[in-house]
């Protein structure tokens, strides 16, 4: 398992089977605030324009449970240039979320945009 990940495969671990990225979209994408510009890169949904934090949510999935998914809140600071999105800044809903279980899942995706911060 990869420990970085490059910008470009965001919220793409090779291990991440789970969860795709178009099923990540239609799961938060009627929960996103029309009034807000969002962008998306793969299963990273993100706040624009991105100023010196970087805030949006995660969706990672479970290599245990292989239709459930773990939701992250992200705040990372962008002081210095680099290469991976590291989870430090970041707090994991404490719970996974069933993909067969849409409503779930929304509630999880709800608490954790509710948490974003403002920039």
């Amino acid at each position: 398992m990869r420990s970085r990940e490059s910008p470009q495969n965001a919220g793409e671990c090779h291990t991440d089977h789970v969860i795709s990225a178009a099923q990540w979209k239609r799961a938060i994408g009627p929960l996103l605030d029309p009034s807000v510009e969002w962008s998306f890169r793969g299963k990273f949904t993100y706040l624009c324009p991105v100023d010196w934090v970087l805030i949006g949510v995660l969706g990672e999935g479970s290599s245990f449970r292989p239709d459930e998914v773990y939701v992250w809140v992200v705040s990372m600071p962008l002081f210095v240039p680099t290469e991976s999105l590291s989870m430090n800044f970041g707090r994991r809903v404490p719970a996974t979320f069933g993909l067969h279980d849409p409503a779930a899942l929304a509630g999880a995706l709800g608490l954790a945009l509710n948490e974003l911060p403002t920039q």
